[in-house]
């Protein structure tokens, strides 16, 4: 997938192209929908598919009261939307200017002008324009005049336990995540939930333990982490962020400690992982680390001396192996 920092970089080609625009926090079920559905028209007539979104998302800049974490940082996105099949993706920066042009303006400039669009495949509620004044309906109006079809694909549902399937959202996974209940963001994105960032400096502690940790610094310190606590997971290792989703990337499993150190003096807020069957020996610092969250074993806890810390760390990772042998038993999806 060839990436483009602006509308102004990407050159349209003469064949024109399959076009979907939003904001693709997650890329949850939803959005993978639409991608699937645009991928089968690019496929057929022989277009690139092209995705646009947002950096940051608009929100933060039009009504930054109103903004939330987000559950993919820009890398993760990228590679995420790579491992969708979209050829090209335009990152466009959110600016006030760009989102007051109106309706019109944005269907002839940005869809046909820079895009060069022959089909638009979005959701049932994509607005746009100026004031969200542009609905799905308007937008296929639009195109009959200027050369291009809309092809709308409705919400994706799931089961989560409730009297009938809910529709799966960017919102609802914030509140999944928040709550705990990973399994239910899980059957929501389609993988499990994953905080995505660089291998940093920590404070040694985990090694003088015997259970040595790779420190994450994430991409962006907006992406939503659940609360504090020890968790089962994976932690896929990289060069670089677009491999995190590829074929042959090295994951291993992991005991993923969120939160504050109550045992030792306080070194801040942190997230590190200790993976266990890790043996290369190197050093991590400044790898690309993706930690994909399972399940949340037990809250931070503090112990009398560190003998009683290593036992209970050993414990973990015992505990750690049961529930992700069980996982990949069920062809859980990273």
């Amino acid at each position: 997938m060839q990436v483009y920092e602006s509308l102004k970089e990407y050159v349209k080609g003469a064949e024109g192209s399959v076009a979907t625009i939003g904001n693709f926090d997650g890329v949850h079920r939803g959005h993978q929908a639409i991608i699937r559905r645009a991928r089968s028209l690019a496929s057929g007539e022989g277009m690139r598919l092209v995705g646009m979104t947002f950096e940051p998302a608009p929100v933060k800049v039009l009504c930054p009261e109103k903004a939330v974490r987000r559950l993919s940082p820009l890398e993760q996105k990228v590679a995420l939307l790579a491992a969708e099949g979209l050829d090209d993706l335009v990152v466009v920066q959110s600016e006030a200017a760009f989102f007051s042009q109106s309706a019109e303006s944005f269907a002839e400039e940005v869809l046909v002008g820079r895009l060069g669009a022959r089909h638009v495949v979005e959701g049932a509620s994509f607005c746009f324009g100026r004031g969200r004044s542009g609905t799905v309906s308007r937008l296929g109006r639009l195109g009959a005049g200027l050369g291009f079809s809309v092809h709308t694909v409705g919400a994706e549902r799931v089961d989560l336990g409730g009297s009938e399937p809910v529709v799966v959202s960017s919102t609802l996974i914030r509140a999944l995540v928040e709550g705990g209940d990973l399994e239910g963001a899980r059957r929501c994105l389609g993988r499990y939930y994953g905080l995505a960032g660089r291998v940093g400096s920590g404070r040694g502690v985990g090694r003088q333990l015997g259970f040595p940790t790779a420190n994450l610094e994430l991409y962006n310190p907006d992406q939503l982490a659940p609360r504090d606590g020890v968790y089962a997971g994976w932690a896929t290792l990289a060069n670089d962020s677009r491999s995190f989703y590829e074929c042959g990337a090295q994951r291993y499993w992991a005991a993923i400690v969120i939160g504050r150190s109550k045992t030792f003096v306080d070194g801040g807020w942190q997230i590190e992982a200790h993976l266990l069957d890790y043996s290369g020996g190197e050093d991590l610092r400044g790898k690309h680390i993706l930690l994909s969250l399972a399940a949340r074993l037990r809250g931070q806890q503090k112990f009398g001396d560190r003998r009683m810390l290593s036992d209970a760390i050993a414990a973990d990772c015992r505990r750690v192996r049961g529930i992700l042998a069980a996982a990949e038993a069920g062809s859980g999806s990273l």
